[in-house]
C-alpha cells in the first residue's frame, strides 16, 4: 500500500476564494458570458432534460402522481408541488441496480430545481461522486494528512499516486469542525456539490451535543480519535462524525436556504445492531439522529440515503424518511397484499401488487404514503479515465496509522471499516459489514462463514496463524493489508478496534 502524504489546500477566508471559477469549458452550448450553472452544464453534459411536472400528470392523473417531483422540489409555501420544506428519500436497492447513477442525477436535480447546497459524503471506501468531479469542491478537515490513491477496479491500468487533488476536482478547500464547514458553505455559492471528507480528531463533535437538548444527548456525546483510545477502549468510528454534523445543520440552519446531504452506504452510519455497550453511545447517536430527522423539513435540511435491505439500518434510522425509492434490483416493491413487506415508518403504500421486479436499470419507483409515480434517469458515465478506477482518499491524524507489532502480545484488532463486532453469552463474532458477507469466530479465529469483501477493489486472503493467534489480510492492485489479528490463546479478549488498513470511514 502507497504511504504517499498529500496536505489539503489552506483554508482561506470564503471572501478571499474566487468561487465563481469554472474549470469545466468543453461541451458547453451556452455563451461563456452567460455562466451557466452547474446543474445546466451537469445537464446538458449528459443530455439531461429540465425537471417537468406535466410528464408526471398527462391526461387528466391524480396529484398522486407527482410524488417524484414532489422529493426533489423544495418549496417554502408548496406552489408547484405538495410538500413544503425539506423532504429526503431512501433508496433501497442490490448492487448493480444504479443507486450511485440516480445519487448523482438527484444531486442535479437539487442543485437545478433549488439552488441547493449538496454535501456528498466522502469515503476511503468508495467514490462515486467521480462522475460530477468537474464540478466538485472536495472539503477536508484542516491540518489533517490525506493520502490519495488511483485504485484499479478492472482492467490492467497501475494504480497511481495523486500528487495534487486539485488536478481531480475543481477545488480543495479544508474545515476545522463541522459549524466551521457549515457556515463556509453557507458563505459560499449555491447550486453545488461538495463531497465532504470527515475529521478524524472530531473537533468541536462534543461541544456540539453539550449544547443541545434532544433524545440522546441529555449528557455530551462521546468522540474519541484512535490515538486517545487505550487498549479497553474502542475508539469512535469515523462516520460518527456525521452525527455531528446532522446536528450542526439542523440546529444552525440560518446559514443556508437549503441543504442536502447525500449518503451512500447507510447502514455504516446507523446499524441495526446499534447499542450503547460498544463504549461510544452508539444508541444514543442514532436516537439524536432520529430527533434531527424529525426538524428536518422545518429547516430545509434534505438527507437522502441508500442501502442495500431495510433490515441493514436501525428501525430509528428509517422511521423518519417519507419518501422511499424502490430500485431495478428484481426484488418485489411493498404492496399492501404483503403487509410485512411495507416499510417501518409507514402505516400503508399505494402500491396493491408488484409492479418494479421485471423493470431494468434506469426505472424507478417513487412512492410516499400518499403517492407512487414511476420516473427514469439518465446513465451519468465516468470519464474515460474513470472507468476502471477509483480514488481512495484517507484522511489521519499526523503520525498515526496500524503498525503490526510481532513482539507485543496479541489482542483483538480488525478494521471497523471490514467488520463489525457481535457477541452474547455464547458467541463472539467479527461479521463483515454490508454489502459484503460472512463471519469469522473471535474464539478460534476460523471462518464461519465464507468471507465476501464489501470493497470491490479488494479481496480476503486465507486466515494465517502468527504467534499466538490468527492474522487475516485483504489483497488487492496496491498490495496486500492486514484487517484482523485475532488472539486464540484461550482467554477471552478485549476489542481494540486498533486496524487502520483499510481506513476509518465517515
Amino acid at each position: 500500500m502507497t504511504n504517499n502524504r498529500l496536505t489539503p489546500t489552506e483554508k482561506s477566508a470564503p471572501e478571499d476564494r474566487d468561487w465563481g471559477e469554472k474549470t469545466y469549458q468543453s461541451n458547453r452550448k451556452y455563451p461563456i458570458e452567460d455562466e451557466p450553472t452547474d446543474a445546466a452544464e451537469i445537464r446538458t453534459r449528459y443530455g439531461i432534460g429540465q425537471l417537468d411536472i406535466s410528464d408526471f400528470t398527462k391526461d387528466g392523473e391524480e396529484p398522486s402522481r407527482i410524488v417524484y417531483p414532489d422529493l426533489l422540489i423544495h418549496e417554502h409555501d408548496a406552489e408547484r408541488t405538495r410538500s413544503e420544506g425539506g423532504t429526503g428519500g431512501l433508496l433501497v436497492g442490490q448492487r448493480g441496480c444504479g443507486k450511485s447513477t440516480l445519487l448523482s442525477q438527484i444531486t442535479a436535480r437539487l442543485m437545478d430545481e433549488n439552488d441547493e447546497i449538496v454535501v456528498w459524503r466522502g469515503s476511503p471506501m468508495r467514490s462515486e461522486w467521480l462522475r460530477l468531479k468537474r464540478w466538485v469542491t472536495l472539503w477536508l478537515p484542516e491540518g489533517a494528512d490525506v493520502d490519495a490513491t488511483w485504485m484499479t477496479e478492472g482492467g490492467d491500468s497501475p494504480t497511481d499516486d495523486v500528487e495534487n487533488l486539485d488536478d481531480v476536482v475543481r477545488d480543495v478547500f479544508t474545515y476545522e469542525d463541522p459549524l466551521d464547514l457549515l457556515e463556509q458553505l453557507g458563505e459560499g455559492p449555491a447550486g453545488t456539490i461538495n463531497v465532504v471528507y470527515p475529521d478524524p480528531t472530531f473537533s468541536g463533535c462534543t461541544e456540539l451535543t453539550a449544547e443541545t437538548n434532544r433524545p440522546g444527548a441529555e449528557k455530551p456525546l462521546p468522540f474519541r480519535p484512535s490515538w486517545e483510545t487505550d487498549e479497553n477502549e474502542s475508539p469512535t468510528p469515523l462516520q460518527h462524525w456525521w452525527f455531528a454534523f446532522i446536528l450542526a445543520a439542523i440546529e444552525h440552519s440560518s446559514h443556508y436556504e437549503w441543504l442536502s446531504l447525500v449518503f451512500d452506504e447507510l447502514g455504516d452510519l446507523v446499524p441495526e445492531d446499534a447499542k450503547n455497550s460498544d463504549g461510544n453511545r452508539t444508541y444514543d447517536k442514532i436516537s439524536l439522529f432520529r430527533s434531527c430527522m424529525s426538524d428536518s423539513r422545518r429547516v430545509g435540511f434534505s438527507p437522502f440515503g441508500a442501502i442495500h435491505h431495510e433490515e441493514n439500518i436501525h428501525h430509528k434510522g428509517r422511521r423518519e424518511w417519507n419518501w422511499r425509492i424502490s430500485m431495478p434490483d428484481g426484488r418485489p416493491n411493498p404492496r399492501t397484499s404483503r403487509m410485512s413487506s411495507i416499510p417501518v415508518g409507514f402505516e400503508t403504500v399505494p402500491m396493491e401488487s408488484d409492479v418494479i421486479s421485471g423493470f431494468d436499470v434506469g426505472t424507478g419507483l417513487c412512492y410516499a404514503e400518499w403517492g407512487a409515480t414511476w420516473f427514469s434517469w439518465k446513465e451519468i458515465e465516468f470519464e474515460p479515465e474513470d472507468k476502471h478506477r477509483w480514488l481512495k482518499i484517507r484522511v489521519d491524524e499526523p503520525e498515526t496509522g496500524f503498525d503490526v507489532d510481532e513482539e507485543a502480545d496479541l489482542q483483538l484488532q480488525f478494521d471497523d471499516q471490514i467488520f463489525a463486532e457481535w457477541q452474547n453469552a455464547h458467541a463472539h463474532r467479527l461479521v463483515v459489514k454490508d454489502p459484503g458477507s460472512g463471519q469469522l469466530s473471535v474464539e478460534s479465529g476460523t471462518v464461519l462463514d465464507p468471507l465476501e469483501s464489501p470493497i470491490e477493489a479488494l479481496e480476503f486472503d486465507e486466515p494465517q496463524d502468527v504467534p499466538g493467534g490468527k492474522e487475516l489480510t485483504m489483497t488487492g492492485e496496491a498490495g496486500q493489508i492486514t484487517v484482523a489479528r485475532i488472539p486464540v490463546d484461550g482467554e477471552t479478549p478485549n476489542s481494540a478496534n486498533g486496524i487502520r488498513g483499510v481506513g476509518a470511514d465517515d
